[in-house]
């Protein structure tokens, strides 16, 4: 990508202040929290009472596992915790919501309210057409990977949409860091961006304190740490740090709606997601209705992003970013295709094979199929096999299809459906967008044969 540079008025660093903003606030004592009577929702509805026993028994063995009492002392530690993390301001609004009634003893606080944010916008852009009754519970577990998965609750009609806690965490902290892959700089009355990838070559990707600083939130991931703040974002970053990790969470809620809405969710379905057994054939139907729900997705966000219900996020002073939030299923699945490799790499102490471009565009053409193909996969339909090298027969054993190459078919289906076009500034925004999610890709790719040399340690260098 060619570089360029946009020079805007100042005025677009106005906007909401971002998640992590730095200052904090002083706090009403008015109301203790202590003296509330605290209720779950786990304890009178079936759905949040199964989630529930299923987070006990993925904490067992976790004595540091969160657990809300709303005792004083508990209050303190989420307070030291948001100023950490820069979000101190929202403080109150977090314990107004964990005063009422909250879905189980074990979810994370700033999750399930970002969680609930997504959820409503993603709610008021489907509309009527998923009836109330349809709608499903949510709730966080730890996983392996930045995913999601929507289940049928055993014994009952109702559905649950469950997230790996630290789903939203790592996008935001590592798009922290993209953005400091690309120049932004302000002088008070106007902002410079520019993302020329000579600049990027000499500086960013050179930049050993942001090297380490990528690799600090990975191993955060790889360890299912809390991920740790690594930096507070500058006024003219804010701006560009919020709407697009509204849109990655809008994506990644969507996506789970999808499954529901398209009619994926089913006893079967559910047990092998649980169980982790799945034959070929429900390989094959998995990565099918992954893709369908993705395209889902996709189309749900432009929905969102074409309507009023965007403009908090897209609009700030006369800009236009939905073309620049629109990357966000992008920036997902690069994201989370680095989170894959760094637990290979941790794993194995070896960086992740890599598919030739042949052995690439084979999965990618595969994906494509299993798509038009999913119905008849649900069916039992036979389908054909996969063809190519060992590399690729090996690829398509996995439960789920590769990150990267869900990232393709979203590619496709941007393509295909073109975002009404902005103006030039809003275009340079797009432009900034796709040049700092390569240059993150670049860094990630060169930390894995760091991060291998330091696990093999001194002796693989001799």
């Amino acid at each position: 990508m060619s570089g360029k540079a946009v020079l805007f008025t100042m005025l677009l660093v106005c906007g909401p202040t971002e998640r992590a903003s730095a200052q904090a606030t002083t706090h009403s004592s008015a109301e203790n929290p202590a003296s509330m009577k605290m209720t779950f929702l786990s304890d009178t509805d079936p759905a949040y009472a199964y989630l529930e026993a299923v987070q006990e028994a993925a904490y067992a063995d976790d004595p540091t596992a969160f657990r809300w009492t709303n005792l004083p002392s508990q209050r303190q530690q989420l307070e030291d915790l948001m100023k950490q993390l820069g979000s101190a301001d929202l403080l109150d609004s977090v314990l107004a919501k964990l005063n009422r009634s909250i879905p189980t003893r074990f979810e994370e606080p700033n999750t399930l309210i970002m969680l609930d944010d997504a959820v409503k916008l993603v709610e008021q852009t489907i509309g009527e057409s998923l009836s109330v009754a349809k709608r499903p519970r949510r709730g966080t577990l730890p996983a392996s990977t930045l995913n999601a998965r929507t289940i049928l609750v055993p014994r009952t009609e109702s559905q649950l949409v469950v997230l790996n806690g630290l789903i939203f965490q790592f996008p935001y902290e590592y798009l922290k860091a993209g953005l400091k892959t690309v120049s932004i700089k302000e002088d008070g009355k106007t902002v410079e961006m520019s993302y020329d990838k000579e600049a990027f070559e000499d500086g960013p990707r050179q930049d050993v304190e942001l090297r380490v600083r990528m690799s600090k939130i990975l191993e955060d991931e790889v360890n299912h740490r809390r991920i740790r703040s690594q930096g507070i974002a500058s006024e003219s970053e804010r701006p560009l740090l919020i709407p697009l990790v509204t849109a990655m969470e809008f994506f990644v809620v969507a996506h789970e709606y999808g499954h529901i809405v398209l009619g994926h969710v089913s006893k079967d379905r559910s047990e092998e997601l649980i169980s982790g057994g799945q034959s070929v054939r429900t390989i094959l139907r998995t990565w099918g209705q992954e893709a369908a729900a993705d395209e889902y997705a996709c189309a749900l966000l432009d929905r969102y992003l074409s309507g009023k219900a965007a403009e908090p996020e897209a609009d700030h002073a006369g800009v236009n970013l939905r073309e620049y939030m629109r990357l966000a299923p992008l920036f997902f699945f690069a994201f989370d295709s680095a989170a894959q490799d760094a637990q290979f790499v941790f794993a194995n102490k070896a960086t992740p094979v890599r598919l030739t471009a042949q052995e690439r565009e084979q999965l990618i053409s595969r994906l494509r199929e299993t798509v038009h193909q999913v119905s008849d996969v649900t069916q039992g339909t036979k389908v054909g096999g996969a063809g190519g090298s060992a590399v690729v027969a090996q690829a398509l054993k996995n439960a789920y299809p590769p990150a990267w190459a869900r990232m393709a078919l979203v590619q496709d289906y941007q393509h295909s459906h073109p975002f009404p076009s902005g103006d030039s500034t809003d275009q340079a925004f797009r432009d900034l967008g796709r040049a700092m999610l390569e240059n993150i890709q670049v860094m990630e790719a060169d930390l894995m044969p760091e991060w291998v040399a330091i696990l093999q340690g001194p002796s693989s260098q001799e």
